[in-house]
């Protein structure tokens, strides 16, 4: 049995409460096109789930545009969460590899996406980043430096995607996981639309406790209390609308 058939085993009980991403092979093209038409078509996945990169190839690579490409075609709700990175053990830091690099890794996929141009070419896609993009909110100004400098042009990537970075970072999803902070969520409203923020809690890999502080700052928290509904649970049923 494999995890997407008891995903799809364990959502059956509820269905009408209960959903599940399903896992794919990448970034073994032929295997993710594959196991993405089982999913979606025969066990009703709600969507996909990806890590970040597999052996140190991260999504966003041009060689799985054909994937990306049926990705597409069929509008999927693709969550993205980080993997760990495969140079965290070279590192002196003694860190869990979780507490920063997790973040830097959701960061580099987006950037990538962009870079790549799979933003551009695949627009249907639904991507929903785990813990609010990482760093992608805090480094949007930054990440114009790809208009500035392109060390694998030509062509560079001004001339590529001439319209820039900040069209892109603005149509990812957003949760909401382990960011339940007033800086967080500050920075995050500022680069997409209200209705690109859903909440995400991260459990059971972090305490209750932790979740249902989150929880409690969200809700009163002036960067985000006025749109809480809508994180909460309105802007999920949109891109899962069989819940409604």
């Amino acid at each position: 049995e494999t995890t997407g058939e008891a995903l799809a085993k364990f959502v059956s009980g509820h269905p009408q409460k209960l959903g599940f991403f399903a896992p794919v092979p990448f970034p073994d093209v032929d295997g993710a096109l594959k196991q993405t038409a089982y999913a979606l078509d025969v066990l009703k996945a709600d969507g996909l789930i990806l890590l970040t990169n597999q052996n140190g190839i991260y999504i966003g690579d041009p060689a799985a545009d054909d994937f990306y490409a049926e990705l597409d075609r069929r509008h999927a709700n693709v969550f993205v969460h980080p993997a760990r990175a495969s140079f965290v053990d070279d590192l002196t830091l003694k860190l869990w590899g979780s507490v920063v690099e997790y973040p830097f890794e959701t960061t580099r996929i987006a950037a990538n996406l962009i870079y790549n141009e799979q933003m551009r070419k695949y627009p249907n896609i639904r991507w929903i980043l785990a813990h609010a993009g990482g760093c992608v909110p805090y480094i949007s100004l930054r990440l114009k430096l790809m208009s500035e400098q392109d060390p694998n042009g030509p062509p560079d990537f001004k001339d590529r995607v001439p319209e820039g970075v900040e069209p892109y970072v603005s149509k990812f999803y957003f949760d909401t996981a382990i960011s339940g902070s007033r800086a967080a969520m500050a920075s995050l409203r500022l680069v997409t639309d209200n209705s690109h923020i859903m909440f995400g809690s991260d459990w059971p890999y972090i305490h209750r406790e932790y979740v249902d502080e989150q929880i409690t700052n969200m809700r009163n928290m002036p960067e985000l209390s006025d749109i809480f509904a809508q994180v909460e649970r309105e802007n999920a049923m949109k891109l899962f609308p069989r819940f409604c």
